[in-house]
């Protein structure tokens, strides 16, 4: 008796739960239970079969109508060509996913129009004028992934041609060109001076705070940066200028000058050693004495200068912002010059980096190149190099460079484009040795061998002429000028 009763407690004890469940207002259950009857006890929930839910036809649809804009797409542009029945089902369903009916194209004799029509109006013929409003067409560019690599899938078309083929001009003309782009947007580029002007005072207060300053930006910063140290620095702080732009610049100078400014006392500084990195740490060690002042302003235009892009010049610099007398402003033009620098010349320079895009000419920094040689073969001397060398020879040498001067020219001529006037002179355009021996003995340029070859070895010295051999050792012999410099120096060569 006592066991039944203790069944049925338990019974109760069970249908009670259950019934708690029932009760409860979670529906979200995976399990399904088992209600237990009066002779069964409970079993364990099992988890119910999960039925896959079909794909949706709006999904299929959407699905069809993109794929089928796509190949009429391709077909718009002339990337592929369709056949009647493909075009037609892919009209079709577009048509029926906008709801209309399929429009129904007359077979007519195809012609050929006067004037091709474009992209545009030919996809406006496909898919109506509206064609940029619908839903579908935008989603075909825009929706996902699969949109973006559509867009992207083509790379943009870069040009190959090189700066040497752009139009040559005199000196006289880049003048003028310079004097007239003064003039361009001068208003405009006035207010944008004036407005980094109020941040002289930003600028020196950084500088106050122990940091260094780095401009960078469009433009030359020459005027702006002298500007700054000239208004806004003390007057009693020494300001050394550093012209990084000139080839001729090195270390060893900057060094130098700064010592002398730092150093006042004439019989220390004889004492200091002559090498740059024994000076440099005898100069570090002595301004480490010195109270933390500010005894030197370092102004260096262009930091990435080609005369200063050396690791360890860049190193040494570096070294030399750090000590805490030393305040450093200088510019930076070249796009990779953060490249030179890594993580502990970084934290040497202590860099404030400051936009200060100009607009301005490089006129000054560009005054120890020749902009006219921009792109041009710099193996080779100029034309007006030519005429002075040729000056000096004697009339043979002349003669034989002429014999040069219209060969290549005749050749450079049939093989060339109409119009190609800057492509630089290479063997094809040659002519053999031999070949231009014989010559020269016909017309009376040269005796023999060893005179011919004489007069070659000036030409080959001074850059005006190119000796190479081919892949069966013939020598050719040609002019790496351009069409339109060999057709200058011919004429000046004619007035001799």
């Amino acid at each position: 008796m006592v066991g039944v009763n203790a069944k049925r407690r338990r019974r109760g004890t069970y249908e009670g739960d259950y019934t708690a469940l029932d009760a409860s207002d979670n529906d979200d259950s995976d399990f399904e239970h088992i209600e237990p009857g009066d002779d069964e006890l409970p079993q364990t929930p099992t988890k119910r079969r999960m039925e896959v839910t079909p794909r949706k036809t709006k999904d299929l649809d959407q699905s069809a109508r993109k794929r089928a804009m796509k190949v009429l797409m391709r077909r718009a542009v002339g990337n592929d060509e369709l056949d009647e029945e493909e075009e037609a089902l892919a009209e079709r369903i577009i048509a029926e996913s906008r709801g209309t009916s399929s429009p129904q194209k007359p077979k007519l004799t195809p012609k050929k129009p006067a004037v091709e029509r474009s992209s545009e109006s030919r996809i406006r013929q496909i898919f109506g004028e509206n064609y940029e409003e619908d839903e579908g067409f935008q989603s075909l560019f825009l929706d996902g992934a699969e949109g973006y690599f559509d867009q992207h899938k083509s790379r943009e078309k870069v040009s190959t041609t090189p700066f040497s083929k752009a139009p040559t001009i005199s000196y006289q003309e880049f003048v003028d060109y310079v004097k007239q782009g003064k003039e361009i947007h001068r208003g405009e580029r006035e207010l944008l001076q004036s407005l980094y002007r109020t941040m002289f005072r930003q600028w020196y207060f950084e500088l106050l705070q122990g940091f260094n300053l780095v401009f960078y930006g469009i433009g030359s910063k020459r005027e702006l940066i002298m500007d700054f140290a000239s208004e806004t620095l003390p007057e009693e702080l020494p300001v050394l200028v550093i012209n990084g732009y000139n080839p001729a610049t090195t270390f060893k100078e900057i060094l130098n000058s700064a010592v002398s400014v730092l150093v006042r006392d004439e019989r220390e500084r004889k004492s200091f050693p002559k090498s740059p990195l024994d000076l440099l740490n005898t100069l570090l060690a002595y301004l480490e004495k010195r109270p933390d002042k500010p005894q030197l302003a370092l102004v260096i235009h262009n930091i990435d200068g080609e005369a200063l892009r050396g690791d360890k010049t860049q190193f040494l610099l570096a070294r030399l912002a750090s000590a805490k007398q030393i305040w450093m402003v200088c510019s930076i033009d070249h796009i990779q010059t953060p490249i030179l620098w890594d993580a502990a010349k970084m934290s040497l320079y202590n860099f404030l980096w400051h936009d200060l895009t100009t607009y301005e000419l490089y006129t000054v920094e560009t005054s120890f190149e020749d902009p006219l040689a921009l792109g041009k073969n710099r193996s080779a001397v100029g034309s007006k190099g030519v005429k002075y060398v040729l000056s000096s020879l004697t009339s043979n040498a002349r003669s034989l460079y002429k014999l040069l001067l219209s060969h290549q020219l005749q050749v450079m001529t049939d093989e060339l484009p109409a119009g190609d006037s800057s492509t630089i002179g290479t063997s094809q355009f040659g002519i053999e040795f031999k070949r231009l021996y014989q010559k020269c003995v016909e017309e009376f340029i040269a005796s023999n061998e060893l005179n011919f070859r004489t007069m070659l070895t000036e030409f080959l010295e001074h850059k005006m002429l190119v000796s190479s051999k081919d892949n069966t050792g013939v020598e050719y012999l040609f002019i790496p000028f351009t069409k339109d410099y060999i057709e200058q120096t011919l004429e000046e060569l004619m007035d001799m």
